[in-house]
């Protein structure tokens, strides 16, 4: 005895809608799939098909006696995006980047701030015997100095250049016999006491502090920085700047205008005679306001703020001056100033 569902064996597909009773069961052997209605009018697919829920190979690999499939990457064809690791494909990415790529770890990267804090930090530290002389910055000492004075500097056997020193020895056979510094000399108070009855030839003072002194050859006055040198006989001063005594014949504090300057032989002071000579003798000798102009006549200002008030339209071309009309700047250039001027180029 057997029992034989509703079934298709010929060709694929489910049965049609409406053919199956609620819970009439129907299989199609081609597709392997049973097939049923939960209400008599649909039709529920109840199996996955040929194979389904169940893997038979995998990439061509069958499961073992389990049910297991086993498989590597050497069994997984590359596609078009996940790739597979290479050391030439991370060479070829590594190329490409840079540290801004790599986040800072514990090497911290340079920087110019670092650096120069470092710098600092360790320069704080040293000094001078930390860093090596070199071969031609040369440390300073006693002994460097002392040679290069005494071999180089010091010349006792003939004048002294802008870059050689005497010693002392040689500077004092040179002024033997010539001026003797006794120090400074108050010309106020007289102190220390000098007098031309005393003294010795080439006694020499500088003055401290100014003031006025009858020595014994007439009164003097002294100005602070003078040098006041006994020739043997009495005390001479010697001023160490030549002082001016008098500007225009003010002294004081002097304040000069034109009236204390006399006039010299070039440049002349200006007065009204001397203007007129000079309109005068280039040609302008009167004032004409008659209305007609002349290479010897001029207008007044008078006239000519008439005669450019009325003014309405520049004409260069009437020989005449119209009260309707004026003249532009180069008419009466060449109407009042008959003078050829030239400027010259400029650079």
């Amino acid at each position: 005895m057997a029992i034989q569902f509703k079934r298709k064996t010929t060709a694929a597909g489910a049965p049609a809608g409406g053919s199956l009773l609620a819970g009439e069961l129907a299989l199609n052997t081609i597709d392997q799939i049973i097939y049923t209605s939960s209400d008599g009018t649909d039709i529920v697919e109840l199996t996955g098909g040929v194979g389904a829920g169940t893997v038979t190979s995998v990439n061509s690999i069958l499961p073992d006696g389990a049910g297991n499939v086993l498989i590597g990457t050497d069994e997984v064809i590359e596609g078009s995006t996940n790739f597979y690791y290479t050391s030439g494909r991370f060479d070829t990415s590594f190329a490409t980047k840079t540290t801004s790529d790599l986040g800072e770890g514990t090497n911290l990267y340079f920087t110019e701030l670092r650096s120069i804090a470092t710098f600092d930090a360790q320069l704080a530290l040293a000094d001078t015997d930390d860093l090596a002389e070199g071969a031609g910055s040369l440390y300073y000492t006693d002994a460097r100095v002392n040679t290069y004075v005494t071999g180089t500097l010091i010349n006792d056997t003939g004048p002294a250049s802008s870059s050689e020193l005497y010693s002392s020895s040689k500077i004092e056979s040179l002024i033997a016999g010539t001026l003797a510094y006794k120090g400074s000399w108050d010309a106020s108070a007289n102190t220390p006491t000098l007098a031309d009855g005393t003294g010795t030839a080439n006694d020499w003072y500088k003055v401290s502090v100014a003031g006025t002194q009858d020595l014994g050859s007439g009164s003097e006055t002294y100005s602070v920085g003078d040098d006041v040198i006994h020739n043997g006989t009495v005390w001479e001063l010697f001023h160490s700047v030549d002082a001016v005594d008098s500007v225009n014949g003010k002294i004081g504090v002097v304040v000069l205008d034109s009236d204390d300057i006399a006039e010299g032989t070039t440049n002349l002071y200006y007065t009204q005679a001397r203007t007129l000579a000079d309109v005068a003798n280039a040609g302008y000798g009167t004032i004409d306001d008659g209305g007609v102009p002349s290479l010897t006549t001029v207008w007044s200002s008078t006239y000519m703020t008439g005669l450019l008030g009325d003014a309405i339209e520049i004409d260069d071309g009437a020989s005449l001056a119209s009260t309707t009309k004026t003249w532009s700047i180069n008419k009466l250039n060449a109407e009042f100033m008959p003078l050829d001027v030239d400027y010259g180029t400029y650079v």
